[in-house]
């Protein structure tokens, strides 16, 4: 199970968080209030994904994970690339509600995948929700003060911001791929 969870917060889950510490400027940052938005960024995913978690985990609706894990990864894409050219950040707590809309939907494949008895469920589905949150709140709370200290730096905006993002986008474009055509690179067997 923890192989499982650490696989996915790793390649989706923990770059996501990090590219929304990295971006402590428009688009994803964790605390910047939103004037149409009355709640944070990442207050937005973390809704989101609750509720995806817990409707396709209690199965009301479920889609088939090559699915989901692509349109994760094209989330990853499109988040990172927007670190470098943004295009988003006037509707970046709609575009980070849908993410995690799709993201809850990756959630509610791992949970499903480890075959839980029904009447177990609820109390894991609270559980897995908790440990997706707090895990979340380490990768951000870790990085978020040497972010917000540095981001006005040259080394953070063209290394960490720009390299960075560019870096993730590449990893996650290759993640999509992988799922898309069910390959397997030759570094991730």
């Amino acid at each position: 199970m923890l192989k499982t969870i650490v696989r996915l917060k790793g390649e989706d889950g923990g770059f996501w968080c990090l590219k929304i510490v990295c971006a402590s400027k428009p688009f994803f940052c964790v605390y910047r209030e939103i004037p149409e938005c009355p709640f944070p960024i990442g207050f937005q995913l973390s809704f989101a994904h609750s509720i995806t978690l817990s409707l396709a985990t209690l199965g009301v609706f479920r889609f088939p994970s090559r699915l989901v894990e692509s349109t994760i990864a094209a989330s990853v894409i499109v988040a990172a690339l927007n670190n470098i050219r943004p295009v988003l950040a006037e509707r970046g707590w709609i575009v980070a509600f849908s993410f995690g809309l799709v993201h809850g939907f990756g959630f509610a494949n791992v949970l499903m995948d480890l075959g839980l008895a029904p009447q177990t469920l609820a109390l894991a589905l609270v559980g897995f929700n908790l440990g997706v949150e707090l895990g979340q709140l380490a990768i951000v709370g870790a990085f978020l003060p040497l972010a917000f200290g540095l981001r006005d730096s040259w080394a953070y905006q063209r290394l960490t911001f720009r390299l960075g993002s560019a870096i993730i986008a590449l990893l996650a474009a290759t993640w999509m791929v992988e799922r898309m055509f069910d390959i397997k690179w030759w570094f991730n067997r």
